[in-house]
């Protein structure tokens, strides 16, 4: 395992967990934050770019239909990145993103940005923001390719409407635009709590 510093894996409330990895169009129920954050099974798993390594900074997204990068996110500050599969279709990831909304002014004292990444469109994922009140930046990377440059794209799903979507990943950046810390997890239906997201903040 390349990864440091990563809190310890638990094993056994995954079976809690019903959905099937293989499964991507049974993800649209509404999953509360609560439900999401009372898992005690963190899987690590070793894929994406190694922690100290330089971020692709200069791959094209699009922030509230405006192009950037990851060079010019930085100017603003240090980031905690989450890298999600989608907005628009999956549970787990809509009940991240409203679960880490309550850790957002923790992780600004901290100083550090909250930003998520998925492949959906500007659109969708501010018409979703906009929907649950959300305060939290979203990049949108249609092509995969931000994706794609921090080698997190999950091959299992090589068609269909899931395709490129990433592993459940969480990296913690530093405004040099090296890798701080990460976690990424090997099932998509199971993702740190905002305590262990802290947790991976504070251990750097």
């Amino acid at each position: 395992m390349r990864m440091s510093k990563l809190f310890p894996v638990y094993i056994g409330a995954i079976l809690l967990l019903s959905c099937s990895e293989s499964q991507a169009d049974k993800q649209t129920r509404n999953i509360a934050p609560d439900e999401l954050e009372q898992s005690a099974a963190i899987f690590t798993y070793d894929s994406g770019l190694s922690i100290g390594t330089r971020v692709p900074l200069r791959v094209v997204v699009t922030s509230d239909t405006r192009e950037t990068n990851l060079e010019e996110v930085l100017e603003d500050g240090p980031i905690v990145l989450f890298f999600t599969r989608s907005v628009e279709w999956c549970g787990f990831c809509q009940a991240q993103l409203k679960a880490v909304e309550h850790i957002i002014p923790e992780l600004e004292k901290r100083g550090y940005q909250a930003i998520a990444v998925s492949y959906d469109t500007s659109v969708i994922q501010q018409q979703f923001l906009e929907n649950q009140k959300l305060s939290i930046k979203m990049l949108s990377d249609e092509p995969s390719a931000l994706i794609d440059a921090f080698e997190l794209r999950d091959p299992q799903f090589s068609e269909g409407r899931a395709a490129g979507v990433p592993y459940a990943t969480i990296m913690v950046i530093g405004k040099n635009g090296r890798i701080k810390n990460k976690t990424v997890s090997g099932n998509h239906a199971v993702r740190p709590r905002n305590d262990q997201i802290l947790d991976l903040v504070n251990s750097i």
